[in-house]
């Protein structure tokens, strides 16, 4: 619970202020490296071009337009080098423009850039540093800040399901199915007789409460398995989705460490330890290695 606590409360939004602003123009010129050898598969073929502008000058901040490069569309491994992203609200709809994927990009709704990785979140209604999914569960987007504590929930989630499992099968195969049938452990059989009289209360508050311990521990562990996989392959879940093809330059335990924290072991035994903070830096990535 407490890490379901936090994974609510502990949120990564981008703050300029905070994380630090970068000159878009040099962002991109530095992802983009050739210019017209990146390539694109999401059908970002054509030069698209956006315009910034601000009335005042920040710390390492341009005014005035900067354009994208060129892209041509991938036939051979079907990488993501591009994503779209609305630029603006027109009589038509909402424009979106291609972006190559590992710079700053704008944010229509923000009205401002914001740094690799972080993607404006429609719910939240806030850009989100290394958004990795909006966890409708635990009301919150799971990002920068909240990572660890998500994995922590699932990682006690499935242990707890586990013992409940351990626990819950024995007494059902000794005392509860031997006295009834087997299709009464088969919902919605079990709820439609127990609402015509033909199962008391107690053995349908039973087999509700064994089903969903068993249901959670399928979801658990998968869940785990999952995130725990792109933690150790430094990408998160859109970024695999998308097939965006980066390089995680630091070793498995580097990995964990930057999202988990150096003391990570410590935060997990003890759920709701917080001084162990992620080691990553969510705004310019200096170990991450663009194919």
């Amino acid at each position: 619970m407490l890490n379901w606590i936090l994974l609510w409360q502990v949120d990564s939004t981008y703050e300029p202020t905070l994380h630090g602003l970068e000159s878009p123009g040099a962002q991109l010129r530095a992802a983009v490296r050739n210019g017209e050898n990146d390539y694109c598969s999401n059908g970002a073929s054509e030069i698209h071009k956006f315009t910034h502008t601000t009335n005042k000058v920040d710390a390492g901040f341009i005014e005035g337009p900067f354009s994208l490069p060129s892209a041509q569309p991938s036939f051979t491994d079907g990488e993501t080098y591009q994503v779209y992203v609305a630029t603006a609200i027109t009589a038509e709809g909402v424009e979106r423009r291609a972006v190559p994927y590992w710079s700053w990009a704008p944010c229509l709704i923000c009205q401002r850039p914001r740094p690799p990785r972080c993607h404006h979140c429609a719910l939240c209604k806030r850009c989100v540093l290394k958004r990795d999914h909006h966890c409708f569960f635990g009301r919150n987007c799971v990002g920068f800040n909240n990572q660890r504590f998500f994995i922590y929930f699932l990682v006690w989630s499935a242990i707890m399901t586990t013992w409940g499992t351990y626990l819950i099968t024995p007494y059902v195969f000794r005392y509860v199915l031997p006295r009834y049938s087997y299709w009464d452990y088969v919902w919605p059989v079990n709820v439609a007789r127990a609402v015509l009289g033909y199962l008391p209360l107690a053995y349908l508050h039973l087999t509700s409460v064994s089903l969903g311990v068993i249901v959670l521990l399928v979801f658990s562990v998968f869940m785990l398995v999952a995130h725990m996989n792109l933690v150790l392959r430094g990408v998160t879940s859109f970024e695999f989705d998308a097939k965006v093809k980066i390089i995680d330059t630091r070793s498995l335990t580097g990995r964990m460490r930057a999202v988990m924290g150096k003391n990570w072991g410590i935060s997990l035994l003890l759920p709701g330890y917080t001084l162990s903070a992620p080691l990553d830096d969510p705004v310019y990535w200096p170990d991450i290695k663009i194919s």
